[in-house]
């Protein structure tokens, strides 16, 4: 056992410990002489829980083999990680006479795996969570009364990557990354697009604006809110990225009486989030119920319209729309038939798509 690679501690029957090996002294820097009349929760990091150890302690006295994983604190203060077996020795006579623990020294593996699954969960350029890790952390979350989840959306990065170079487009990447891991209003960030972050305002968390509305009390008060928000971390991005025009639209939608979940409310801000992109001056949309069922309605429109054009069944109609008093100009209608029946009573470049927004 001297030459064994692995750490080997010998207790008595009340735990303290009676000799080891070499290799306990390389793995903890503690000495046989440092260590010998003590107990091996010398060794303690404080990882593990004082009920973990009672538990440990109550299968080693009943005679059972423990297997297991530990945390432990080296002399000079720094923590290692360790796979043990410890065996409780029999005499004759079925007393127990002393505990062997074998320790095998795992911590590059641990480590190893540390990074393996850190890179699994962030994003490597910005350091937030990825895509898929938000989503579970979403899926783990009670949805609060008036939580609110933004997506983020980098105006024209692509643009900016052509003209400007791709390790510009880095740099603002990771400043608005930086920007909303410093907000006291993100409790949860992550990079869900090549050019989209998303963030949870959780209830109450404080805007610009001070704390998060009831959404009852008017979507105006919120829009400015979160227009707020936009307008600093916009301006802490562009400052650090040292680039001037940096804009930032936002697509967000927030908890209310129909008791979405969190990833539902995530799914209603990327719905919003393309309005904020439909105008120049428009910066910031939201979720809206009726008009994401308008939208439900356009796409069938859509596809109705699809399955017809090839066919050559649709007709285009402009008429009057009674009543109207002459000499004034009537109003006009435009329908779009399909056969006999109306497709459309309106152009559609004048059908909502399931938003509602703001211009800047």
């Amino acid at each position: 056992m001297e030459q064994s690679s692995n750490a080997v501690i010998v207790t008595d029957r009340e735990g303290r410990i009676q000799w080891t090996n070499r290799a306990v002294e390389a793995q903890s820097g503690y000495s046989l002489a440092d260590l010998i009349g003590h107990k091996p929760s010398r060794l303690k990091s404080g990882h593990q829980s004082v009920e973990f150890y009672r538990q440990l302690w109550q299968i080693i006295t009943a005679g059972k083999v423990w297997r297991g994983e530990l945390v432990n604190k080296r002399k000079d203060g720094s923590l290692y990680r360790v796979k043990p077996v410890i065996t409780p020795l029999i005499d004759p006579a079925g007393a127990i006479t002393h505990f062997v623990a074998i320790e095998e020294d795992v911590t590059e593996i641990a480590e190893t795996r540390a990074i393996l699954q850190r890179v699994q969960n962030t994003d490597p350029l910005t350091g937030l969570l990825s895509r898929s890790s938000f989503v579970q952390a979403l899926e783990r979350m009670a949805t609060g009364e008036n939580e609110l989840i933004a997506v983020i959306d980098i105006d024209k990065l692509h643009h900016i990557n052509q003209t400007a170079g791709r390790e510009i487009g880095d740099k603002i990447l990771r400043a608005v990354a930086k920007a909303l891991e410093g907000h006291p209003a993100a409790s949860l960030g992550g990079r869900v697009g090549d050019d989209e972050f998303a963030i949870v305002i959780a209830p109450g968390q404080h805007t610009p604006k001070g704390p998060l509305q009831d959404p009852l009390q008017g979507a105006a008060q919120i829009d400015a809110q979160i227009d707020a928000l936009r307008v600093r971390l916009e301006r802490a991005a562009a400052q650090d990225a040292g680039y001037d025009g940096l804009r930032l639209r936002i697509g967000y939608a927030m908890a209310g009486a129909d008791e979405d979940s969190s990833i539902e409310l995530f799914a209603h801000a990327e719905t919003a989030l393309p309005a904020a992109r439909t105008e120049e001056h428009c910066l910031l949309a939201h979720y809206d119920k009726k008009w994401a069922e308008q939208r439900i309605r356009d796409q069938k429109l859509r596809q109705a319209l699809r399955q017809a054009l090839p066919q050559n069944q649709i007709s285009f109609h402009i008429q009057p729309k009674p009543p109207y008093q002459p000499p004034c100009q009537p109003p006009w209608a435009a329908r779009t038939r399909r056969g006999a029946a109306s497709i459309s009573s309106s152009p559609p470049s004048s059908r909502s798509t399931g938003w509602s927004s703001q211009s800047k």
